[in-house]
C-alpha cells in the first residue's frame, strides 16, 4: 500500500502574519497544488499534516493529522504523518511539502516507483537533496524516532545515487516569502499552469 503524505503544519514566520499556504497564486491558495498533485498520483491513501483548519478544505480526500504536541517542527509533523500512514497499513510513503506547488503528480509517481525499487528515494538539486521523498516501510522506525526542526535531512543523505532524482529545480521551488510568490509568476506561462 502506498500512502501520500503532505506536510502542511508549518507556522509560516518568515512568510509574515498570514499562513502562506493559503497565499493567492494563480487564483488558488499555493496549498491547492500541492493537494492536486497528490490526488493524481494513484496512491491507495493520502494523509496531510495540518495545524490550520482553515486548509481542511482544500485536502478534500485526505486523512488528517495534527502534528504531535501540537508542535510546528518539522520532525514533529512527519512523524504524526508516518504514524498515520503506517495505520493504514503503508508500504512506503512518499512525502512532500505543502509550500512546493511546482511538484507534479508525475514527479510522486516517479518518486514512488523508485522507492519501490530501491526502498528510498529523493529529489537532488545539485548536492542537495531534499523532498518529494520516499520511504519504505524498513525506514519507518527511524523516520518516528527524529526530532527537531530537521525532518529527514540525515535519511536522505544515506540514500545511494541511484535513488536519487534529479528534477527540474524551478519545480523545486518552496514558497518561504511573499518575494517567492512573485518569482513565481513567469514561471506559468513557461510551464502552462
Amino acid at each position: 500500500m502506498i500512502v501520500g503524505i503532505t506536510l502542511a503544519a508549518g507556522l509560516s514566520r518568515r512568510f509574515g502574519s498570514d499562513d502562506k499556504l493559503l497565499a493567492p497564486l494563480w487564483g488558488q491558495a499555493v496549498a491547492s497544488y500541492s493537494a492536486k498533485a497528490m490526488l493524481d498520483a494513484p496512491f491507495d491513501a493520502r494523509v496531510v499534516v495540518l495545524s490550520n483548519p482553515e486548509l481542511i478544505p482544500i485536502f478534500q480526500g485526505f486523512s488528517v493529522a495534527r502534528p504531535l504536541l501540537g508542535a510546528a517542527a518539522q520532525s514533529q509533523s512527519l512523524i504524526a504523518g508516518v504514524l498515520m500512514a503506517r495505520d493504514l497499513g503503508a508500504n512506503h510513503i512518499v512525502v512532500s511539502l505543502a509550500d512546493m506547488p511546482l511538484v507534479t503528480s508525475a514527479d510522486l509517481v516517479q518518486i514512488s516507483d523508485m522507492t519501490r525499487r530501491f526502498g528510498g528515494a529523493c529529489a537532488v538539486m545539485g548536492a542537495k537533496r531534499l523532498p518529494p521523498a520516499g520511504f519504505s516501510r524498513v525506514n519507518f522506525a527511524a523516520l518516528l524516532s527524529l526530532s527537531g526542526d530537521q525532518g529527514a535531512g540525515a535519511l536522505l543523505r544515506v540514500f545511494g545515487d541511484e535513488s536519487l532524482i534529479a528534477l527540474d529545480p524551478q519545480r523545486l521551488i518552496d514558497i518561504d516569502v511573499e518575494a517567492d510568490l512573485i518569482a513565481l509568476g513567469p514561471y506559468k506561462s513557461q510551464s502552462g499552469l
